[in-house]
Order: C-alpha cells, then structure tokens, then sequence
C-alpha cells in the first residue's frame, strides 16, 4: 500500500509518505493543523495514540479530527453478504476492539457521504479481505470465506462487476474530546 500511495503522490511535492505509526509518528510536537484518520482509527491503541495525537496537533478551538469509517450499505444481494460476514465475523471477534465511538458523547458530529461503486471479482474479494471483520490467511475459515465472497458475486455480479452502495461516516471533533 505504502508503494502505491508514494506512486500516487509523486505530482505533490508537500505530500511526504511516512513509515511511521499513528502511536509514535516522529512528528515535531505542535506541528500538525488536522488529523484525519481514514477507516483505521480502531485499530491503533487508543491510549497512546490520543496522547500522540495531543502532542503533535496545534492546540485551538477548532474541530481538528476526524475519525471516517467506511461501511457497505447495500446493493446487489446485501442482505446476503451480510450473512456471510456475520457468519465468518464470529472466529476473528476476539480480535475485534475499539468500535466504540471515539469521542466524548455530545462532543463531536458526524457528517455522511454515500456512493456507489462497481467492482470486478478481484476488486470485490480483496475488498472484503480489508475489511477489520474478515477472518485473516492463518484463519480456520479464510478458504470457505473466500468460497461464499465469489460465490456472491457470479450470483449478483452483472458484467462482470458487483454494484455495492457505501456510506462515509465521518466523526469530526476535537483532539482533547478523544476517549
């Protein structure tokens, strides 16, 4: 992913790719207007990356984060991939942490976008591999996962591509408003 984003952003010279992580990003302190953090924020280790988040942000008034998911809505057969993600969601659950909101209640609001998309088999699966709820390589159930994904879509794909409806859902609020 590192590669294709350095690729992608060759044309911008003010975009600088970094290999650090969000707990410990080696930023200077103070440095930083806005955090956007794009479908990862559950991920990260919420204690130390909000005292990270702290020390490198600019301190002021304004609404400095925002914390985006990404979640598939609907489409062709939704109700049935549903299914089949909650059905193989159940053997990585334990792995699953921090879907709780990532502010304070009542301090932040949330802002949607939805679109459409039309993807390809290959477009389709590793989409849903990237995916925090999918079972990972080394799963008991990642073959039989991968199975019900294509088997999903040659019964709903339509020349080849699989329309899925997504929404954007985006927290935007303050650094200090973090839990």
């Amino acid at each position: 992913m590192m590669n294709i984003f350095k690729s992608k952003t060759e044309p911008f010279p003010n975009c600088i790719p970094m290999e650090n992580t969000a707990e410990d990003t080696m930023l200077p302190s103070s440095s930083i207007d806005f955090i956007f953090c794009g479908n990862s924020y559950h991920w990260f280790d919420r204690d130390k990356v909000i005292l990270e988040f702290k020390r490198i942000i600019k301190q002021n008034d304004d609404k400095n984060v925002v914390i985006a998911t990404l979640s598939s809505c609907g489409g062709d057969g939704a109700g049935e991939l549903f299914e089949i993600i909650e059905r193989f969601m159940q053997p990585v659950k334990d792995r699953l942490q921090n879907h709780s909101s990532p502010f304070r209640e009542d301090s932040f609001f949330i802002k949607e976008f939805n679109y459409v998309v039309y993807q390809d088999l290959n477009e389709t699966l590793n989409g849903m591999l990237s995916g925090s709820f999918s079972p990972s390589p080394q799963d008991n159930c990642f073959d039989e996962y991968c199975r019900f994904i294509k088997a999903h879509f040659n019964k709903y794909s339509q020349n080849g591509k699989l329309k899925t409806d997504f929404r954007l859902s985006c927290s935007i609020g303050n650094v200090n408003d973090l839990v």
